[in-house]
């Protein structure tokens, strides 16, 4: 079948405006990561392991409320008819992770008189979640907005700032208190010059609303899917992640938990920051594809067999020297977690040449498809950590392992079906 005259106007864009954009953000990306690779070796230094693994215990429950503090609907943003809908839509998702922040500290407020913290955190600790709730959600928001203004060198400048402030600002203060409050302190000032630094670079492009903004209950009715399909998804894919951290803090020691979550920084940064940058770039074109009528399966597995290729170059050290790396950049206490990161390695590179895939399913419409999907996967692998932590007794090294097979498979399984779908798709089309 010839490509129609839309089809072929839209790849040239990918290989023009689409690659500027995408390199954009990969600077400032990688910018980021640099400066994560080189205070990570100090950050070892100053705190130990089980300093590390308080504070990753706090950020990991953080981290499954922060994406879905707005129920998702910043990423509506970018989907919107004009721009007094972006405005009204960035407006109800600060106003949704407000009200569930205060709900929230209600509940921890109410919590904290009946019964001390769980997985031994403080109270002081756990209070710090509501605040990242709404800083993530301001943040994703701002995000969403440059993005739909093609503002990606604002989005790469933003990179780089949080990263400077939050991995300079924990070594500054590690050497003044080494203790897990500093690290969740400095995580939260991060997020807030975030949203600062996008204000900043963004001021020109928010104009007042032109016409009267929709309702709420519209707005919620017309992009439904994004709370009823696309919130529940992220939760529970959150939560697939948080799991095993918290599992690790209850079946052995700190120590433990704090390689996991050094591992899991130095292996997923990377891959994730690629995958987001792609991402972010890729979902808008998707969008525009779809509407124009064009073929997805082209864009797909062209940017799926790019990002395959780029991502063997750091896969094939990580899994031969993992452990050797790892003791001589952090130090021979931290050789356990270079162990950790060989099985972090393959589930990571496939989660992150599935990125194309994942971003067209708001495009294809089938979020409540993925919501399934995104539960049956988090009940395999949770149900294996479990299996091996509690029940079978294992080593973590074991445990850990399961957990990341099961889930490089389970990703596989999810972009063929994805690239299936898409396939179906473009021949109704044809």
């Amino acid at each position: 079948m010839k490509m129609p005259g839309a089809a072929a106007r839209l790849l040239v864009g990918l290989r023009g405006r689409t690659m500027r954009s995408v390199a954009t953000l990969l600077a400032g990306a990688a910018a980021g990561q640099l400066i994560t690779l080189i205070t990570v070796p100090l950050l070892t230094r100053i705190f130990s392991p089980e300093v590390f693994g308080e504070a990753g215990t706090l950020l990991a429950v953080a981290s499954v409320v922060m994406p879905v503090a707005g129920l998702c609907l910043p990423l509506a943003i970018v989907l919107a008819t004009d721009d007094d809908e972006a405005r009204a839509l960035g407006r109800l998702s600060l106003a949704i992770s407000a009200v569930l922040a205060a709900v929230i500290t209600l509940g921890m407020a109410f919590w904290a008189a009946l019964a001390d913290a769980p997985w031994g955190m403080s109270s002081g600790l756990l209070m710090f979640i509501p605040l990242l709730m709404c800083l993530a959600t301001a943040v994703s928001v701002l995000e969403q907005w440059a993005h739909r203004r093609s503002c990606y060198t604002a989005s790469a400048k933003v990179s780089v700032g949080k990263s400077l402030i939050g991995n300079g600002g924990k070594v500054l203060g590690g050497l003044m208190a080494p203790v897990s409050m500093t690290l969740v302190l400095i995580t939260a000032v991060a997020e807030a010059v975030a949203a600062m630094l996008y204000l900043g670079w963004l001021r020109g492009s928010v104009t007042p609303d032109r016409t009267t903004p929709p309702r709420w209950w519209v707005l919620i009715l017309k992009y439904r899917q994004f709370p009823l399909f696309r919130a529940p998804q992220v939760l529970v894919s959150c939560l697939s992640l948080a799991v095993p951290v918290l599992l690790l803090g209850v079946w052995y020691e700190p120590a433990i938990v704090g390689f996991f979550v050094l591992a899991r920084s130095v292996v997923a940064a990377p891959s994730m920051l690629l995958g987001k940058a792609i991402g972010d770039v890729i979902y808008p074109r998707l969008a525009r594809a779809a509407q124009e009528g064009v073929p997805l399966l082209p864009l797909q597995f062209k940017a799926v067999t790019l990002l395959g290729v780029v991502g063997l170059l750091p896969l094939i050290p990580i899994l031969l020297v993992a452990p050797l790396i790892f003791g001589l950049l952090f130090g021979e206490a931290w050789q356990m977690a270079g162990e950790h990161a060989r099985w972090m390695a393959l589930w990571f590179y496939l989660t992150l040449v599935g990125v194309p895939c994942i971003s067209s399913m708001p495009v294809l419409q089938i979020q409540r498809l993925h919501l399934t999907y995104t539960c049956f996967t988090a009940v395999i692998r949770v149900g294996l950590m479990y299996w091996a932590c509690a029940i079978a007794q294992l080593d973590s090294s074991t445990s850990v392992a399961l957990y990341c097979i099961s889930g490089a498979l389970l990703n596989a399984g999810l972009m063929v079906w994805i690239l299936l779908l898409s396939a179906h798709r473009d021949r109704l089309m044809a």
